[in-house]
């Protein structure tokens, strides 16, 4: 007797039916107040080029208004699938403003900005010199900067901390929190800091693109939730076969300076077009100099993740797909064996939206090549 194999039910594979967008009313600690009805529309965009990684806009219809300085806002994607199940998926915290509204007899109509919450420490700076001192753990430096504004209760990292510094570091008067903060995670080699969709902060240790799990594969076919008609591009030209990367100097029992650590990263990869032995030249990026690092090992780290981030944003794919619940810098797959393509790539931005009564639109993302 043959065995038939069933493959594991997927929610997000297949037709999705009753798409809504939950929107609650939050206070200034997260704490849900109300259901926000009369929202219309939504959009979303995220990238890892801006400042503030995600934000957007609300389209809503109040009977009663809102002072959204006091509060935030969350939302929630959910749909049924096609066995009936419902299924939902956070998108975010969100600190709202309005620019303003139209009003008319008993009801205003407003459109509503949206600002993901690394917005409370990207804007202004702090004070006065801030220190972090030699020997404390990564986190612990980025929780007593997030204490600033209230959020050090929220904050995952590893159990280790992400190690302790082999410096203090230093911040002028008027350097943004934000900047503090990713400055710090760098020291550890860690991704820049960023919210989840629950509204948490996010530590996270830098994982090379090809040793991330794959969170989602695209591949074509029946089971496809991407559109025909997708783009790639590819510049190779004068891209780094090197990096160096300069640490910064201490100083001996007797006061002199010592010399600072160095990394060295090189591409040696005979299969790879822009390596040293395919060019049979070396292109060397721009030294990194004074670079804050926890140890050694790490600063290699740091040199070997600068060179393969300068070696694969040349390749780009850009494809419009069902909405997916894949963070940026997510390892992903894209297969279409048609086209002899099979990639892997890394979510660089998204940007998606929503009105009420329609089926929601497809996501645009752009996703960067990197070696397998």
């Amino acid at each position: 007797m043959t065995r038939l194999m069933h493959r594991p039910h997927d929610p997000l594979v297949g037709p999705r039916y009753g798409e809504a967008l939950d929107v609650r009313l939050l206070d200034l600690d997260d704490q849900v107040v109300a259901e926000l009805d009369g929202v219309t529309g939504a959009s979303l965009d995220s990238s890892i080029h801006t400042t503030i990684r995600s934000s957007g806009s609300l389209k809503i219809d109040l009977a009663e208004p809102i002072d959204w300085h006091r509060h935030r806002v969350s939302l929630t994607y959910r749909f049924r699938c096609s066995r009936g199940d419902t299924h939902e998926y956070p998108l975010g915290v969100y600190l709202p403003t309005t620019p303003g509204a139209s009003y008319f007899t008993n009801r205003s109509k407003s459109d509503v900005e949206l600002y993901d919450k690394t917005q409370l420490v990207a804007a202004g700076g702090m004070p006065s010199t801030w220190t972090v001192d030699k020997g404390k753990t990564v986190a612990q430096a980025v929780r007593d900067i997030l204490a600033t504004v209230g959020e050090e209760d929220r904050v995952i990292a590893p159990d280790d901390e992400g190690g302790t510094l082999l410096n203090a570091m230093v911040f002028q008067p008027g350097t943004s929190k934000l900047r503090m903060i990713n400055d710090i995670l760098e020291a550890a080699n860690f991704f820049s800091v960023w919210v989840d969709g629950d509204g948490s902060w996010r530590l996270d240790p830098y994982i090379p693109p090809a040793s991330r799990g794959i969170e989602w594969t695209h591949r074509s076919g029946e089971n496809a939730i991407f559109k025909e008609g997708f783009t790639h591009t590819a510049d190779g030209f004068n891209v780094p076969n090197e990096v160096v990367v300069v640490g910064r100097s201490e100083r001996d029992e007797d006061g002199n300076e010592t010399e600072p650590p160095r990394a060295l990263a090189w591409n040696q990869d005979p299969n790879d077009p822009y390596s040293i032995p395919s060019r049979g030249y070396t292109i060397t990026a721009e030294p990194i100099q004074e670079q804050d690092a926890t140890s050694l090992d790490v600063l290699q780290e740091i040199a070997q993740r600068r060179l393969v981030e300068m070696s694969a944003v040349t390749s780009t794919y850009e494809l419009e797909h069902a909405w997916l619940p894949t963070p940026l810098n997510s390892a992903v797959r894209l297969v279409v064996p048609e086209h002899n393509i099979d990639a892997v790539a890394v979510l660089q931005s998204t940007s998606w939206s929503w009105t009420a009564g329609k089926r929601s639109s497809l996501a645009k993302s752009t996703l960067r090549g990197v070696k397998a």
